[in-house]
């Protein structure tokens, strides 16, 4: 039975091909489901991050450097996220050329647009992020070195038992 539904299914989308609305929106969902699968990722993988970064045995830090280097963690979180979901993604496409019974050349063009199209789309997002928080994380340092050169420095503070 599942074996005839499949032969449909593959029947039919060779009569509409990749290039049709139905296989181009097909891709397009693919492309979502995996940035959104990497973004999710990304997420877990800060959360156990975070997670570690509260385990004892670590130096005294501020409260600025604990963000900071959370933020940086999600980042290159989301970029390994973002890659490798970009990754599944082409091989999915690739076999979802196969799957429409696309020839060769046709085949061929419609990955190589795919593949550009993704890798400009997740480069695209990954630079403006890099650059967003390297901006931001320059803001904050120099704020913070100004307010250690005015006199505001850390304070401790003794916990009493």
């Amino acid at each position: 039975m599942e074996a005839k539904r499949d032969g449909l299914v593959r029947e039919a989308r060779s009569e509409v091909g990749i290039w049709s609305t139905i296989g181009v929106g097909e891709v397009r969902g693919l492309f979502w489901n995996a940035w959104e699968r990497g973004k999710e990722h990304a997420k877990r993988w800060t959360m156990m991050d975070a997670i570690f970064m509260m385990m004892p045995g670590e130096r005294e830090r501020t409260i600025v450097h604990v963000i900071l280097q959370i933020i940086f963690q999600y980042v290159m979180n989301l970029s390994i996220g973002l890659i490798s979901a970009m990754f599944i993604f082409l091989w999915n496409v690739g076999s979802l050329c196969y799957a429409y019974g696309e020839g060769l050349v046709s085949g061929v063009a419609f990955f190589l647009l795919v593949a550009v199209t993704c890798v400009s789309v997740v480069g695209s997002y990954l630079f403006a992020l890099g650059g967003t928080v390297a901006a931001g994380a320059t803001y904050v340092v120099k704020q913070e070195q100004r307010r250690l050169a005015a006199g505001g420095e850390r304070r401790q503070q003794r916990v009493r038992y």
